[in-house]
């Protein structure tokens, strides 16, 4: 298991003898997936569709946190405000280093806030900041990409305007 997403290091873990990969974070089933796919003992959980009609058409899906939060309002409503706290936070760091073009800076910022949006199922916003990490996260050259940055940026926003819009939902049907 490991966090570190480089094509390169993965193929090399393969290569030295390791039987496959999973990159974190994962879900229940991604690791029910891998140990099925390495030993005939462990039977698979029925998985449910990943596109529930109740997320349709929004650009986030809160099945596995609510997994997280067992039922828990108040925790997801905890959850979701530091998911709106540090994306915002990240958010302001991506959009100053775009402003003094510090590439590095954005691919630390993006690294620091992938696994928070990939945890809400925001699949836009996870591969925008993949791309991120692969063009500038620890890399000694790399070629500028301003509308990359930009629709990252754009995506962000999106994202983050969405959970506001939820969290007050949620808060609302709480206090009803």
């Amino acid at each position: 298991m490991t966090a570190n997403v480089f094509k390169e290091h993965i193929r090399n873990y393969l290569n030295a003898g390791m039987d496959d990969v999973m990159l974190k974070p994962f879900n229940e089933e991604t690791l029910i997936e891998k140990l099925n796919k390495h030993s005939s003992q462990i039977a698979a959980p029925k998985t449910e569709n990943k596109q529930h009609k109740s997320h349709a058409g929004k650009n986030y899906d809160l099945t596995q946190l609510k997994r997280i939060v067992k039922g828990d309002k108040t925790f997801l409503l905890d959850m979701l405000s530091a998911f709106i706290e540090n994306s915002q936070s990240q958010l302001d760091r991506i959009e100053q280093a775009f402003h003094e073009q510090n590439y590095p800076e954005i691919g630390e910022a993006a690294h620091r806030l992938l696994p928070s949006v990939e945890q809400l199922g925001m699949h836009k916003a996870t591969n925008v900041l993949k791309k991120l990490e692969e063009h500038y996260l620890r890399k000694e050259t790399y070629a500028l990409n301003e509308k990359l940055v930009e629709s990252a940026i754009a995506e962000i926003k999106c994202s983050i305007s969405a959970i506001v819009n939820e969290r007050k939902r949620l808060l609302n049907h709480l206090e009803e």
